[in-house]
Formats: structure tokens, C-alpha cells, sequence
């Protein structure tokens, strides 16, 4: 990269930054237009794109930062992105696997390699392979044995699979190394309650909504509530006595 394309991509990722998008097209626009075969520069327009939903376009320069350089993880880990914000999730789990590839073979450290195998996880949870999903995050926890997001999610894709017995024991170790987040309790109160403990998941309910602001409440118990009509009316009956 030469010093004048240097500083226009200097300027354009300040214009990012500062939320001017189109700004920064264009000037990538006019860095690529100087260096054609810069690979990065594709990468850093499609980010660009990618934060103003334009996923088709990004895809686009994504490929042409891959067709420069095959061995870029960020190309094909940006590139998955998008195409998980087009719902195309195969080609997102793909993306990642092949990321994952290189990974393995380079010079990374566990953080790095954990944090592809749960994006590849919750990409699988997506299309509804939970069991493909369940076996990413145990792979996380082979690399990282106290990631309690982790055990969680293990258990939110336990409890899809009706394996409630093993969702709660996942949720348990969750809230050992966790015990002041309230999603784990929302969690495992709807697995208990799915094994008719009542009582207990009355105790994880009422403790978890103690100090949630709603966002655990969203992320962790609505979505199973929607399909959930006895879960519904329980709880709304339970929040009811307050």
C-alpha cells in the first residue's frame, strides 16, 4: 500500500468511525481505483457496506478480497456475516469452516479459535442443526473450559432438542461460574419447568427477573415462551403475584 493510499484509507475509516458510510465508500472507491490488488481494501469497503446493510454489495468485494488472497480469515469470517444477515446460513457455516481451516494450521491462540467455533455454533442454531451446534460449543469449551456461554447455550440447543434433563444440567454449571446473570436463570427455570418442576422454575423466574433490565428476559426466555403456551401462562401468572 502506498503512502497516498495509505492516508485516503486513513481518512475513510475516520470518516467510518464517525458514521459518515458513504463518505468512506467512496474514498475506499479511490483507494482501490490506485491499488486494485490490495486485498484488505476490499475488506475494509465491504465492512463499510456491510454497516449499512448493503450484504449483496460487500459479499461482492469479499469475494475479490478472497480471490486476492485465499488465506485471509477475516475475508471469510466478514464474508459469513453477511451472509448470515441474508439468512443464507450455509454459506455463512462454510465461510467459518473454512476459517476454522486456517486457523488450525496457523500460529492462533485459543481465544481466537474458540470464538470461530461458537460464530460456526450459532450460525448451525440458526438453520436448526442443534446437535451440529451443540458439538461447536463443546469444541469452545475444549479450547476455553470456563466459558459459561458455552454451557448455555448447549443447554438453550438441549431444550430445543427436548433433552431437558441434560439442558438443566448445562444450565447448573452455567450458574456456578455465573451466579449474578439472569439469563442462566430464565434458562433453566423453563428446563425445570419442562420436567413439571414448577416450584423451581418459579424460584429461577423470580430471581432472574430481580435484576434483569429485560434484555436477558428477551434474548433468554422469550423466544421459547412464544412457542410455549402453558410456559406463557405460567409465567405471566407468576409476574401476576409480584
Amino acid at each position: 500500500m502506498n503512502t497516498l493510499v495509505e492516508k485516503i484509507t486513513e481518512v475513510a475509516m475516520e470518516k467510518q468511525l464517525n458514521g459518515n458510510i458513504i463518505g468512506a465508500i467512496l474514498d475506499f472507491d479511490n483507494a482501490i481505483n490506485l491499488d486494485s490488488n490490495d486485498y484488505q481494501l476490499y475488506i475494509y469497503r465491504g465492512s463499510a457496506k456491510c454497516s449499512i446493510k448493503e450484504f449483496h454489495e460487500a459479499i461482492i468485494d469479499y469475494n475479490k478480497a478472497i480471490e486476492l488472497d485465499k488465506n485471509d480469515i477475516v475475508a471469510y469470517k466478514y464474508r459469513a456475516f453477511a451472509f448470515g444477515e441474508l439468512k443464507e446460513f450455509d454459506n455463512s457455516i462454510h465461510d467459518i469452516s473454512k476459517a476454522i481451516e486456517l486457523v488450525e494450521v496457523g500460529d492462533y491462540n485459543a481465544n481466537y479459535k474458540s470464538h470461530l467455533y461458537a460464530e460456526r455454533a450459532y450460525y448451525k442454531s440458526d438453520k436448526k442443526d442443534f446437535n451440529g451446534s451443540i458439538n461447536d460449543f463443546r469444541k469452545v469449551l475444549e479450547l476455553k473450559p470456563y466459558d459459561s456461554v458455552a454451557y448455555i447455550e448447549i443447554g438453550k440447543s438441549c431444550i430445543h432438542l427436548k433433552e431437558y434433563n441434560i439442558a438443566l444440567d448445562n444450565f447448573n454449571t452455567a450458574i456456578c461460574m455465573k451466579p449474578n446473570l439472569s439469563g442462566p436463570y430464565y434458562s433453566r427455570g423453563l428446563a425445570k419447568f419442562l420436567l413439571n418442576d414448577t416450584v423451581g422454575a418459579s424460584i429461577d423466574w423470580l430471581r432472574a427477573d430481580s435484576f434483569d433490565d429485560g434484555g436477558s428476559f428477551n434474548l433468554f426466555l422469550k423466544p421459547f415462551l412464544s412457542t410455549n403456551e402453558a410456559a406463557v401462562k405460567f409465567y405471566n401468572q407468576l409476574v401476576s403475584l409480584k
